[in-house]
Formats: structure tokens, sequence, C-alpha cells
């Protein structure tokens, strides 16, 4: 199962790290799962639940998400925002053991949702590229080691190795997503 679930994390990270932008414009209510269900996730696992609470958490966290994203755009952009920001703090926050990880995280999720706001389509490049590269790191580091790579990330086992990767990677497919969408117009 291991292995599988790291393929699912490979292939995730590399659509979202090539087309992003272009899934978010055409595919609104599928992404509005798929973040509302990485939001459920995030949410559930800080609390240390079981798995079936955990999926349960990203069922209801998907169907309110793909809601939100199809009927309200200030929801889509607040939420992305949000979410790209508690990605960033939860990578950070491991590196900035003076401060709680939950008070780093909400600081970082509250900033970066209201900036969303207020650059849309920026936004979009980069949250779409760090989640990919996040997907993509995990699935490779899980595919190589065997370990349970969300366990390393909710237990605060990332590497800043790991970190710069994901950030490298997200920068690298922020370009590329800005580049093919230039061509594209």
């Amino acid at each position: 199962m291991i292995y599988i679930t790291a393929i699912l994390y490979i292939l995730i990270g590399l659509i979202l790290i090539l087309m992003g932008y272009r899934l978010f414009k055409k595919s609104l209510l599928i992404l509005g799962f798929l973040v509302g269900a990485i939001c459920g996730m995030v949410i559930i696992s800080a609390f240390s639940i079981t798995l079936p609470f955990i999926l349960i958490g990203m069922l209801i966290g998907g169907l309110l998400g793909a809601f939100l994203f199809k009927k309200v755009d200030f929801a889509v952009f607040l939420v992305l925002g949000g979410l790209l920001g508690s990605m960033l703090g939860q990578i950070l926050a491991h590196n900035m053991p003076q401060f709680p990880q939950w008070i780093i995280i909400a600081v970082f999720t509250v900033i970066i949702a209201i900036i969303a706001v207020l650059i849309k389509r920026p936004i979009i490049i980069a949250a779409t590229a760090l989640i990919g590269a996040v997907f993509l790191v995990m699935g490779t580091v899980q595919l190589i080691t065997g370990a349970d790579a969300m366990n390393a990330i909710e237990s605060g086992k990332i590497t800043q190795t790991n970190a710069i990767i994901i950030l490298i990677t997200a920068l690298f497919g922020a370009v590329i997503q800005i580049v093919r969408y230039k061509s594209k117009k």
C-alpha cells in the first residue's frame, strides 16, 4: 500500500507542478475537492486520529472545498492561499523551534490567504506548484525509503534537504506554468 500511495503522490505532484494553473482554470470543482480534501486531511491529522477519521475528514473537506470553489470566487483564493500558507508554515515551523508550531502555521496561513485574495493568478501558480512539489517529494521519499512520508512530515522529521528540494521544485514548477501560460495566450 505504501508504494501505491507513493506513486499516486508522485502523479498528483507532477500534474500540479506542470499543469496546475490550467487545471485550476478548467476544473475548479475537481481542484476544490482536492484542496478541500488536503485541508481536511491536514486538520484531522493534526489531532493524530486514525485513518478512517482522516478519510472522513478528507471527504467532508473535499465536498466543502468543491462547493466553495464553484460557488464563491473569493473563497477559492482564500482557501488556496490558506493552504499555501499552511504548507509553508509547516515546512518552516520545524526549523524554528523557538516558536510554537501552530502559531507559525496559523500566521503563515492568514497572511498568505489575505495576499492570495489580492493577487490571484500568481497565487494559483505558486500554490499549485508548491502543493505539487510537496506531493512529488513526499511520494519520491516514500517510494525510495518505503516509510510513510506523511508520518515523517506530521512528526516534524522533514529534513532541511527535503524542504529545500520542495522549494526549488516549486519554483521550477511555477516557472514552467508561467512559460506555458504565456505561450498559450
